[in-house]
């Protein structure tokens, strides 16, 4: 069977070109991978804004790429598929992928063949392992269902357009003996943390798809790199005091605070958060509301005017100024970077006041309009408790059909500290390394960073020690402190705090 192979550089960064793990590059590695396939014809590589080095294949280059262009431009690469000669196997695998394994994608292809698939993908390894296969003759459906669908471009578009109309097409998967997708991790070389943290798994032994099922689960300590969610409470205020939240026990009269992080300090900390994250998502406010900030403007310039940085805000959608969402629109709509938060809980005013208190039609209406303002980026937000439990499906669903995101949330009942308001126990049989330890800066009003959120704030219990000053030390310095707490999960000998947490398997954007 005639093969063609597309190597995709489209949201690749210069990393991948970088020399890894003291060889290769991981474009260099995932080439070669590639060119390993039986029955190979050629070799593509899709490119936008990368010039990749020269070498012995085909160069299709964009300015912007979409999902319908991608398929279309898988078309125009295998031709008619009627025609005599034409490819029976299309490849599609990322040039940033320095793991790449060439024998399992052969022996993919080998199953491609046998099932006699029309799509094939491989599930249950961490992303950067393994390559897709498609026949050609469905490109042309796949590129009607992109069309329609309009789904933005991402490193699973092709399967995500498959999956809209699943049911037309011959799927088959190849799963893995081990599921490592409770360990999250990306093998892929697009930021410097995935970058780092691929060059740790190499340096544990880690070669091939085989491999990586046996050794990644004994090496977790690979799993932490750099932070990649900052917590950050911009605001000390709040016009709720609710029943679910531990803030008004340490915070005191929470409605009547007026203190906040100012916007000088708040932007040399996301200077310093892009010079050493150099992604990361950014959320307002850890506690407080962040409406009430004077000069919430500035904050979220602050974020969305480092490129490589993204931002949500959590918000009970009271307190806004007129005009501030609006300008921040004007400048950042479009830029896909920003999502918003609305903390609603209930759909009756009510019910909504004996969890959260006054401002339901002010919630309510907020949401409505930011709905309008940034379409597709917003969530409306509950929090799964007994006292709302028989309301959630009527909260989804009158959401839902106007036009936002819906967000079910798991109740934190802050490691004991909040009377246990758990519907159902979601934790997983295995326990696994705190993900938030693995992965999250929690950064409170004075610059302080906390272990994690569940310690509430500094002096709260004697986990909560400080690690440091953003506004004083380095992020660097800062982050390595927190090791520690890291290691005795990866040991699993847990603090007393984190004996009591179940929020060790949920995961922030």
């Amino acid at each position: 069977m005639k093969t063609v192979a597309v190597l995709d550089l489209v949201p690749a960064t210069g990393l991948a070109f970088e020399p890894f793990a003291g060889g290769p590059s991981a474009f260099e590695r995932s080439l070669a991978a590639l060119r390993s396939l039986p029955g190979l014809e050629r070799v593509v590589v899709l490119a936008s804004g990368l010039e990749p080095p020269p070498g012995d294949y085909e160069l299709v280059r964009r300015a912007s790429w979409d999902v319908p262009a991608f398929i279309e431009a898988l078309g125009a690469i295998a031709g008619d598929p009627m025609a005599t000669g034409a490819p029976g196997l299309l490849v599609h695998a990322f040039g940033d992928q320095p793991f790449l394994d060439g024998a399992f994608a052969s022996a993919m292809a080998a199953s491609f063949e046998r099932w006699k698939a029309e799509y094939l993908f491989a599930d249950g390894w961490p992303e950067g392992f393994t390559a897709e296969f498609v026949k050609p003759r469905i490109l042309m459906a796949l590129s009607a269902i992109a069309s329609r669908e309009k789904l933005p471009f991402s490193r699973d578009a092709l399967f995500l357009t498959v999956q809209k109309d699943i049911n037309s097409f011959d799927v088959e998967t190849e799963i893995s003996r081990v599921d490592l997708r409770p360990w999250r991790f990306r093998a892929v070389c697009d930021t410097r943390r995935d970058f780092e943290a691929s060059a740790r798994l190499a340096a544990v032994g880690i070669v091939s798809a085989e491999s990586v099922q046996d050794l990644l689960p004994a090496h977790e300590e690979v799993l932490r790199n750099r932070p990649a969610f900052i917590h950050v409470q911009v605001s000390g205020a709040c016009p709720h005091a609710c029943a679910y939240c531990p803030y008004p026990g340490f915070g005191g009269d929470v409605t009547a605070r007026r203190d906040f992080m100012e916007a000088s300090r708040f932007d040399a900390f996301m200077e310093k958060v892009a010079e050493f994250s150099g992604d990361a998502v950014v959320d307002l406010s850890l506690w407080g509301e962040p409406a009430l900030h004077p000069d919430f403007g500035a904050l979220a310039e602050s974020v969305l005017s480092r490129p490589r940085l993204s931002l949500i805000v959590e918000t009970s959608g009271a307190g806004w100024r007129p005009g501030v969402v609006e300008g921040i629109a004007e400048r950042h709509a479009d830029s896909g970077r920003i999502d918003w938060i609305v903390s609603l809980d209930e759909t009756e005013a009510d019910a909504y006041a004996s969890l959260r208190g006054p401002g339901f039609a002010e919630a309510v209406a907020f949401a409505e309009r930011l709905g309008s303002i940034f379409p597709g980026r917003v969530h409306a937000q509950a929090v799964r408790m007994r006292e709302n439990e028989l309301h959630l499906e009527s909260f989804w669903r009158g959401w839902k059909e106007k036009g936002l995101d819906v967000i079910i949330q798991k109740y934190d009942a802050f490691a004991g500290r909040l009377p246990d308001r758990t519907v159902s126990d979601l934790a997983p049989l295995r326990r696994l390394p705190c993900r938030h330890l693995a992965r999250d800066l929690v950064v409170v009003l004075d610059g302080s960073v906390l272990m994690c959120r569940e310690v509430l704030a500094p002096g709260a219990c004697p986990e909560s020690a400080p690690l440091g000053n953003v506004f004083e030390d380095a992020l660097e310095a800062i982050w390595a402190k927190g090791e520690a707490a890291w290691r005795a999960h990866v040991e699993r000998k847990l603090p007393a705090i984190c004996e009591r947490c179940d929020e060790y398997h949920t995961w922030n954007a």
